[in-house]
């Protein structure tokens, strides 16, 4: 994987939890776009290939990031 690899792969919100949650707090169009967006084929093997289920995961991203604060605080 080359240093541009890397950079596609680390921008696409469709790979990783952390994209995930932030595009939980979005607006629904822009979850669409995202989940409508191809993945980068460097994508790891966890991500979410399936547009329904990338955004049927966005409500439990929000509860996981809500809870890991409370859990913090």
């Amino acid at each position: 994987m080359t240093p541009r690899d890397v950079l596609s792969v680390t921008r696409s919100l469709r790979t990783g939890a952390s994209g995930r949650t932030i595009l939980a707090y979005l607006s629904e169009d822009i979850q669409q776009r995202v989940a409508a967006e191809p993945i980068p084929e460097e994508a790891g093997p966890g991500v979410l290939r399936d547009p329904q289920e990338f955004l049927d995961s966005l409500p439990r991203s929000v509860t996981s990031a809500t809870a890991s604060v409370c859990r913090s605080a």
